[in-house]
Protein backbone atom coordinates (compact mmCIF):
# COMPACT_ATOMS: atom_id res chain seq x y z
CA UNK A 1 0.00 0.00 0.00
CA UNK A 2 2.61 2.40 0.92
CA UNK A 3 4.89 1.96 -2.16
CA UNK A 4 1.38 2.43 -4.36
CA UNK A 5 0.26 5.57 -2.58
CA UNK A 6 4.78 6.43 -2.65
CA UNK A 7 4.40 6.25 -6.93
CA UNK A 8 1.18 7.50 -7.33
CA UNK A 9 2.23 10.65 -5.81
CA UNK A 10 5.29 10.90 -7.62
CA UNK A 11 3.91 10.43 -10.42
CA UNK A 12 1.09 13.50 -9.71
CA UNK A 13 4.25 15.57 -8.74
CA UNK A 14 6.36 14.65 -11.74
CA UNK A 15 3.51 14.82 -14.26
CA UNK A 16 2.13 17.80 -13.64
CA UNK A 17 -0.77 17.09 -12.40
CA UNK A 18 -3.04 19.82 -11.61
CA UNK A 19 -5.25 19.19 -8.32
CA UNK A 20 -7.37 21.71 -6.78
CA UNK A 21 -8.10 18.93 -3.99
CA UNK A 22 -6.51 16.16 -2.22
CA UNK A 23 -7.45 14.34 0.60
CA UNK A 24 -5.87 11.47 1.88
CA UNK A 25 -7.53 10.50 4.85
CA UNK A 26 -6.01 7.79 6.97
CA UNK A 27 -3.88 6.46 4.86
CA UNK A 28 -0.70 6.22 6.82
CA UNK A 29 1.51 8.58 5.80
CA UNK A 30 5.16 8.84 6.33
CA UNK A 31 8.04 11.49 6.39
CA UNK A 32 8.64 10.27 2.60
CA UNK A 33 5.10 11.12 1.71
CA UNK A 34 5.12 14.16 3.30
CA UNK A 35 7.72 15.51 1.09
CA UNK A 36 6.50 14.55 -2.05
CA UNK A 37 3.48 16.67 -1.02
CA UNK A 38 5.36 19.20 -0.32
CA UNK A 39 6.77 19.33 -3.35
CA UNK A 40 3.35 19.37 -4.56
CA UNK A 41 2.96 21.97 -2.93
CA UNK A 42 5.34 24.24 -4.19
CA UNK A 43 4.70 23.11 -7.71
CA UNK A 44 0.69 22.94 -7.97
CA UNK A 45 -0.87 26.51 -7.21
CA UNK A 46 -4.06 24.97 -8.47
CA UNK A 47 -4.44 23.05 -5.19
CA UNK A 48 -6.80 24.64 -2.53
CA UNK A 49 -8.11 22.12 -0.05
CA UNK A 50 -5.59 19.58 1.66
CA UNK A 51 -6.77 16.68 3.84
CA UNK A 52 -4.22 14.80 5.56
CA UNK A 53 -5.98 13.87 8.68
CA UNK A 54 -5.41 10.51 10.21
CA UNK A 55 -2.75 9.58 9.51
CA UNK A 56 -1.15 9.77 13.13
CA UNK A 57 1.74 11.44 11.92
CA UNK A 58 4.28 13.20 14.58
CA UNK A 59 5.90 16.62 14.94
CA UNK A 60 8.85 16.00 13.57
CA UNK A 61 7.05 14.53 10.27
CA UNK A 62 6.00 18.21 9.66
CA UNK A 63 9.18 20.27 9.37
CA UNK A 64 9.53 20.25 5.61
CA UNK A 65 5.42 20.70 4.96
CA UNK A 66 5.26 23.56 6.65
CA UNK A 67 7.81 25.41 4.93
CA UNK A 68 6.32 24.81 1.62
CA UNK A 69 2.75 25.77 2.61
CA UNK A 70 4.25 29.23 2.73
CA UNK A 71 4.79 28.75 -1.08
CA UNK A 72 1.48 27.95 -1.87
CA UNK A 73 -0.97 30.94 -1.88
CA UNK A 74 -4.05 29.09 -3.35
CA UNK A 75 -4.21 26.45 -0.09
CA UNK A 76 -7.50 27.47 1.63
CA UNK A 77 -8.13 24.74 3.51
CA UNK A 78 -6.01 22.46 5.22
CA UNK A 79 -6.96 19.73 8.03
CA UNK A 80 -4.37 17.98 9.90
CA UNK A 81 -6.69 16.15 12.58
CA UNK A 82 -5.62 13.66 14.51
CA UNK A 83 -1.90 13.96 14.09
CA UNK A 84 0.39 14.49 16.51
CA UNK A 85 1.44 17.77 16.68
CA UNK A 86 3.30 18.14 19.75
CA UNK A 87 5.08 15.47 21.11
CA UNK A 88 4.88 14.66 25.24
CA UNK A 89 8.49 14.78 26.70
CA UNK A 90 7.72 12.15 29.44
CA UNK A 91 4.38 9.77 29.41
CA UNK A 92 4.17 9.83 32.76
CA UNK A 93 4.02 13.91 32.93
CA UNK A 94 1.05 14.60 30.95
CA UNK A 95 1.54 18.79 31.06
CA UNK A 96 5.05 18.75 29.70
CA UNK A 97 5.63 19.09 26.07
CA UNK A 98 8.89 19.13 24.10
CA UNK A 99 9.06 21.85 21.23
CA UNK A 100 9.94 19.97 18.30
CA UNK A 101 10.66 22.91 16.05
Amino acid sequence: MAVLLTDLLARIRDDGIYLRSLGLIQMYLNQTHLEIISQILTTNMYLDDLDLSWNGLIAKDFKVFFKSIGINRNLQSLNLSWNQMIEIADQSQKGDYKKVF
